[in-house]
């Protein structure tokens, strides 16, 4: 039996996701010339391909839990996603869940160094919460 979401919500920092291509203090995410990586279609096409690909875990339903599943993955050059990692877990179904989400999302729009694409890593937030 499917378990439909009471409310799947995509915790917006910093407009969905948080580029950490670099580290706050360094040159080149100060520098003019970067950009950070972007889903393709912008936040609110992020927020719908998550909310239509994930499923609150029934088991997860049935004990009420609600909680912040946070991801760490890498984007290459080309904005394919690789090395997803939770880096804050709730529970064991809905990190999973969480995970096959991140895994299945389409190729990402690049970060960029002067207008050539360049490695960075994400942090995407994904909140479950019963209403």
């Amino acid at each position: 039996m499917s378990v439909k979401p009471f409310s799947l919500l995509l915790l917006l920092f910093l407009a969905s996701y948080y580029n950490v291509a670099a580290q706050p203090d360094s040159s080149l995410y100060k520098s003019k010339y970067y950009c950070p990586a972007m889903f393709k279609g912008g936040d609110d096409s992020l927020r719908t391909f998550i909310t239509r690909n994930l499923k609150y875990p029934q088991v997860a339903h049935e004990n009420e839990v609600e909680g912040r599943v946070i991801i760490k993955c890498t984007l290459n050059e080309q904005g394919v996603i690789s090395n997803p990692v939770i880096k804050r877990s709730i529970e064991r179904s809905c990190d999973s869940a969480a995970l096959e989400v991140v895994r299945k999302m389409p190729t990402w729009i690049p970060a960029t160094y002067k207008a050539t694409p360049i490695r960075s890593e994400q942090i995407i937030v994904i909140v479950y919460r019963m209403e």
